[in-house]
């Protein structure tokens, strides 16, 4: 008599337990992080990454304004959306800390496809643009990073609450525009942390212009019509991702908090950067 092992089976119901286990753990943390927001506990302000040293600022959790309602089609309408309260990196990710993820993962530096000059000498990035965007990334290798800092990309209404504040601010700093408060109309990208007058509500710089910056999620221009008003993902299909802020290029219009721009996921511009976000963890 031949006994037929299930393994397939085994196999099957072995990765269904813990799976099962890992939501049950992450639940639980969640509500561990609930009961300490109930007793009291606030997250600080601003924290810093383990994995490449970045600075986060908080945003916390609360209705803001949302798209604009005389604008580009897909930016209509201006509405309420609820975020949860999370992280957003200061500045965007600069070559010194894209060398801390090549150096760690060994993955190939982005190429020089822009028009001011080589940024890779063969070992590492020359030291004068140490300090500036890392750009030339594709949404993929942002994606990557971020995953490997421990973070994500942020999702575009959270990018634009930790742009623009709650009251529908049209730049960072206010709803007029200031040629002094960021970097754009120039040649090329500036260090970052160079306008800390064009700075959020909640902190974070460059946010408009300097480069444009990936978020998480797909573009759609009928999305905002029919998203959801509490922390929305963005649909959850679609070809080109969704890039915000403008760039050290780009016109006065195109810096605007709620501006959209797109493209496909494995395209390299050199206006397109990208900073991480995280959610909050219980101490």
């Amino acid at each position: 008599m031949t006994i037929t092992f299930p393994f397939d089976f085994l196999v099957k119901s072995v990765l269904n337990f813990f799976i099962a286990q890992m939501a049950k753990m992450k639940t639980l943390a969640l509500a561990f992080l609930i009961l300490l927001i109930g007793a009291g506990w606030k997250p600080p302000g601003r924290v810093i990454t383990e994995v490449d040293g970045a600075e986060m600022v908080l945003v916390p959790e609360g209705i803001f304004l949302q798209g604009e309602d005389y604008a580009f089609s897909d930016e209509v309408p201006m509405r309420e959306v609820f975020i949860s309260a999370f992280y957003i990196d200061l500045t965007e990710v600069t070559y010194e800390r894209y060398k801390k993820y090549i150096d760690s993962r060994g993955v190939e530096p982005p190429p020089d496809c822009g028009f001011s000059g080589p940024r890779w000498n063969g070992k590492e990035f020359y030291p004068e643009w140490a300090n500036h965007p890392v750009t030339c990334i594709t949404w993929l290798e942002a994606r990557d990073f971020c995953d490997w800092a421990g973070k994500r990309l942020p999702t575009e209404a959270e990018w634009e609450k930790a742009a623009r504040g709650t009251k529908g601010r049209i730049w960072p700093w206010g709803d007029k525009w200031d040629k002094e408060k960021l970097n754009s109309g120039s040649k090329q990208t500036l260090p970052v942390g160079n306008f800390p007058k064009g700075k959020s509500p909640f902190g974070a710089l460059d946010m408009a212009g300097n480069a444009f910056e990936w978020v998480n999620d797909y573009y759609n221009e009928a999305y905002y019509p029919t998203a959801p008003d509490r922390n929305p993902q963005g649909p959850s299909t679609g070809e080109d991702r969704v890039l915000k802020g403008g760039s050290f290029a780009s016109e006065q219009i195109l810096t605007r908090c709620s501006y959209r721009s797109h493209l496909k996921p494995d395209v390299r511009k050199i206006y397109n950067g990208f900073r991480c976000a995280q959610g909050l963890k219980a101490p």
